[in-house]
């Protein structure tokens, strides 16, 4: 405790002095209201990674004691027997009737909301950290991202995970990727042929960055998502030759294949 306490304490000495303006608001997520339309300069969030943690559930544990103990001050606060769960923008199915499709939906659909207030309140850079291992984790966040009228410009693999605090017997990625968007419309059709060449060059290029600089198995996969997705993402739609559209699925697939093979022949 004394060790993750001194990790606290020396981020916040690090990154106090702030030489700009920060606003901090408690609000609910996806609140359209909360700042004006435009007026924020940056936005950073770091949103649930689909079905990895269950917040809600694991907030119980302290809830209940916290309960007890001050219930009677904030009785507001401690209205509901455990923490609510329904708003929760989590992809957990057994909070949706044990069916992982409206789990899915739900997810989708509260990110969606979310990311069209950031777009609302926001003119300037919109920076989103995730980390999850499949690539329909993926296809929904930038499918959310995407429908919010934003484009993804690029996306920086971070180690974020001290080894030390991961289990061996499973596999966890030790980073997390930070995916950088910019509020503006989409435009325009993309030809396929044309994008999955750029796919697989931008791909091939950041497989062997990542990998210099100590990136491995899943992390060195997961990574490329971001700097895939900002090749398509400016265009409103991505066709093949018979006018056939593309899904965000088939393309992120397709930068999944691209890594594959980047690693095989390097």
């Amino acid at each position: 405790a004394s060790n993750q306490m001194e990790w606290i304490t020396r981020y916040i000495d690090a990154e106090s002095r702030s030489p700009f303006t920060t606003l901090c608001k408690n609000a609910a997520s996806g609140d359209r209201e909360q700042f004006p339309a435009k007026s924020l300069d940056a936005v950073v969030t770091d949103p649930p990674y689909y079905d990895a943690i269950a917040y809600a559930d694991l907030s119980d544990f302290f809830y209940v004691w916290l309960k007890r103990t001050l219930g009677r001050a904030w009785p507001r606060n401690f209205a509901t027997p455990q923490t609510p769960k329904d708003e929760e923008c989590t992809a957990l199915k057994h909070h949706h009737e044990g069916k992982i499709a409206l789990a899915k939906a739900h997810f989708e659909k509260t990110l969606l909301g979310i990311f069209k207030a950031i777009e609302h309140q926001c003119a300037g850079v919109v920076s989103v950290m995730f980390a999850h291992q499949s690539t329909e984790a993926w296809t929904t966040l930038c499918n959310s991202i995407l429908k919010a009228n934003m484009n993804i410009t690029g996306s920086w693999a971070i180690h974020s995970e001290m080894q030390g605090a991961l289990k061996t017997d499973k596999a966890f990625l030790e980073s997390s990727v930070t995916v950088s968007c910019r509020p503006q419309k989409r435009s325009g059709i993309g030809e396929y042929k044309a994008i999955r060449k750029a796919i697989e060059k931008t791909v091939r290029e950041e497989v062997r960055s990542l990998y210099s600089l100590g990136f491995r198995g899943a992390d060195l996969l997961t990574a490329c998502f971001g700097q895939a997705v900002a090749e398509f993402g400016r265009f409103e739609t991505v066709e093949k030759a018979d006018g056939s559209g593309v899904s965000v699925a088939e393309l992120l697939a397709l930068a999944r294949e691209a890594a594959f093979v980047a690693i095989v022949s390097d």
